[in-house]
């Protein structure tokens, strides 16, 4: 099998820096701008260190995240499931302040490479590099949202396994110690032609309300089709025609209760194709605005209020290499499609001379 590789063009503004965090000492920090589902980021820990993570965005976000431990050469080639985050984001729905920041450890003898994996949309996530483990590592909250994922969307199928076996079976693939290595990079009749996964549903929450079966697919050798059933939704089958690199969607209605185990048949007979990632997601967020009331709550404090410290932001962030804002469209204060000088003077012209309000959110 031959193919031709292109990476997506990740926009990743990230700054590094030192700084004394929770009397921790010296640690690095970079923060990362998620765009997409299934987006992720690579964090190089060092040995007997700690990986803190923080979000800022909007309520109408999650924030949650999947953390994989590379466990092979430090290339990404063998993932391991470490943690599963959900409801990071201040103000979301499922948010309390245990999860204001997250923690993971190092391995001890050597530095260890994790991946912050995105569940969710938009929204700025810091990640700490510690230099100790002075708190106590995070456990995981799978049951308090919908679905799963595997895989990072960049382009390759690089974290899965070329596997030669035409039947593959994949079982808690929700759960911490799942490994990527488990799953088929190929599928067709190059590589795997039926494939079951299954995880435990311990009940249904309102984020189960709309699923949705995603596959990403990395290359297309030969044109295929691919078959699959999911059980215990209101619409079990359906089928995706994959005839060139891209996403493919199947929107699969409510999940419903049932054994507690749930699982996706799929089954491919012909052609050849590489997955990027794959996934059974909950869709109730996707509509929501990041966005909030009027525009200009640039820098994305919990209050929505809009002062000189949005218009600090806006300015950093045009001319001073600042973070972009985890919000685009409210630093689009004058609504006209574009962050630039002019929402800097529309927002300057309402705090101190009386010029109008920063327009509507969409």
């Amino acid at each position: 099998v031959r193919w031709r590789v292109i990476r997506d063009s990740l926009k990743v503004r990230a700054r590094i820096d030192t700084l004394d965090n929770d009397g921790a000492g010296s640690n690095i920090w970079v923060r990362h701008q998620m765009k997409k589902f299934c987006d992720w980021k690579k964090v190089v820990v060092p040995k007997g260190g700690q990986l803190c993570l923080e979000w800022d965005g909007g309520p109408q976000h999650c924030g949650n995240v999947t953390v994989y431990k590379d466990t092979g050469d430090g290339t990404g080639a063998t993932k391991e499931k470490v943690a599963v985050w959900n409801w990071n984001i201040p103000g979301s729905a499922g948010y309390d302040s245990t999860h204001q920041r997250r923690y993971v450890n190092a391995d001890t003898g050597q530095s260890t490479t994790f991946w912050v994996h995105n569940d969710d949309g938009e929204y700025a996530l810091t990640a700490t590099t510690r230099i100790d483990t002075l708190n106590d590592e995070s456990p995981s909250n799978i049951a308090a949202f919908a679905g799963w994922s595997l895989g990072g969307t960049d382009g390759s199928p690089d974290e899965f396994a070329f596997l030669a076996d035409p039947f593959v079976t994949l079982n808690d693939v929700n759960l911490p110690g799942f490994t990527l290595d488990q799953v088929p990079a190929l599928w067709g009749a190059c590589g795997t032609s039926q494939l079951s996964a299954s995880h435990f549903v311990p009940e249904i929450t309102p984020w189960h309300q709309a699923m949705q079966l995603r596959l990403v697919v990395a290359f297309v050798e030969e044109p295929a089709i691919v078959n699959f059933t999911i059980s215990d939704v209101e619409i079990p089958n359906g089928t995706f025609e994959i005839t060139e690199p891209g996403e493919y969607a199947f929107d699969c209605g409510a999940m419903f209760p049932g054994s507690g185990f749930q699982e996706v048949q799929i089954q491919v007979d012909a052609g050849c194709f590489a997955v990027d990632s794959w996934a059974l997601r909950s869709t109730v967020l996707d509509d929501a605005s990041c966005c909030q009331g009027n525009r200009g709550n640039v820098d994305g404090d919990q209050g929505d209020s809009v002062n000189i410290s949005d218009v600090t932001a806006l300015v950093a962030y045009l001319f001073s290499g600042g973070t972009e804002p985890s919000c685009l469209d409210e630093a689009d204060v004058n609504a006209d499609g574009t962050v630039n000088i002019a929402d800097v003077t529309y927002l300057v012209a309402f705090l101190f001379s009386g010029g109008d309000a920063p327009m509507p959110c969409p």
